[in-house]
Order: C-alpha cells, then sequence, then structure tokens
C-alpha cells in the first residue's frame, strides 16, 4: 500500500449517509415552521395568553396597619433627627467660636424639618387616629418651629433667637416619646 493509500477516505457510503442525514434534518426543520417573525409572535401570543388567564393574588393593604408602619418610620426619623440637633446644639454651645457648627446645625435643622414635613404628610385612616394626629403633629410643629428659628439666629449669631430655637427644640424632644407612645392600637 502507498502512502497515498493509506490516507485514502474508506466508507464512500458512509459519508454519504451523513450528507444525507444533514440535508433531511435541514429540510425537516424548514417545514416545521414559517418566518422567523411567526414564531417570535406566537411565543408572544402564547406567554400573553398565560399571563393573562393565570390567577394572582392581589394584595390589599390594610389602611391601619399601612398608617401604623408609616407613624413608626417617620416618628422614629423624626426622633433620630431631633436627637441629633439637640445633641450638636449642646455641643455647639460649649464651642460657640468653631466654624464648623453653622453648617453642622443647619443641615440638622434641615434633617428636622424634613422629617417634620413627612410625619405633617401622613392622614389618618379613620377618626380614631385623628387625635392622635393631631397631638404629634402639634409636636412636630414645635420641634419645626425650633428648627426654623435655629436657621434664622445661625447667620446672624443671634443668641436670643438661638436660645429660643433651643428651648422649642428640647421641649419637644421631650414629648415625642409620649406623643408617639400614644398610637392607638388596631
Amino acid at each position: 500500500m502507498t502512502e497515498r493509500g493509506a490516507f485514502r477516505r474508506s466508507g464512500g457510503a458512509a459519508s454519504g449517509a451523513l450528507a444525507f442525514l444533514l440535508v433531511a434534518t435541514l429540510l425537516a426543520a424548514a417545514a416545521c415552521g414559517g418566518s422567523e417573525e411567526d414564531d417570535i409572535k406566537n411565543i408572544q401570543a402564547t406567554a400573553t395568553a398565560a399571563a393573562r388567564d393565570r390567577p394572582s393574588a392581589t394584595a390589599t393593604l390594610d389602611p391601619v396597619a399601612a398608617y401604623r408602619q408609616k407613624v413608626t418610620a417617620a416618628g422614629k426619623r423624626l426622633s433620630e433627627a431631633t436627637d441629633q440637633l439637640h445633641k450638636d446644639m449642646l455641643a455647639a454651645s460649649e464651642s460657640q467660636a468653631d466654624p464648623k457648627w453653622p453648617t453642622i446645625l443647619t443641615t440638622d435643622a434641615d434633617a428636622v424639618i424634613a422629617a417634620v414635613a413627612a410625619v405633617k404628610a401622613l392622614t389618618p385612616p379613620d377618626d380614631r387616629f385623628s387625635a392622635f394626629a393631631a397631638g404629634l403633629n402639634e409636636i412636630a410643629a414645635k420641634l419645626e418651629s425650633g428648627a426654623k428659628l435655629l436657621k434664622q439666629a445661625i447667620p446672624t449669631a443671634d443668641q436670643a433667637i438661638g436660645a429660643q430655637a433651643f428651648f422649642a427644640v428640647d421641649e419637644g424632644k421631650a414629648k415625642l416619646p409620649d406623643a408617639l407612645a400614644a398610637l392607638p392600637a388596631e
């Protein structure tokens, strides 16, 4: 046998059978469907129908539970902002000459004002919560007043207005826990 004969393909019939299977597979695939666009439309229609016909549970949020959850979150935010402002006001009173305090106190006051706005935006779900909301809003207004007075006092370093601001924040901070604790039970 020559070298050339050693590398000769044997089984011409096997090659023909493989070619036949390849052609048959391609013809079968082409016969199964239309254009690519038809396949996408069929898939979309089937998926849409399946999604539309599937029952789904609708979440019904209890308005009282939702209100209680929102009050708790907004009250916590207001309490934390008030605590920070109060703490920084006390620290600033001991080192008033430090130039960092106006920026810090303004930021703290803005945080209290934003937290108050979140509390005031809450709407009681029914009359059972009206007195609670009124009491909480009264304390929130006191804290807002103190924060706004502080922002007024900072640019001019007005100690009289600063003292009014401190007393308003201090009073509101003292009353806030009781106001939040008065949230009626479900």
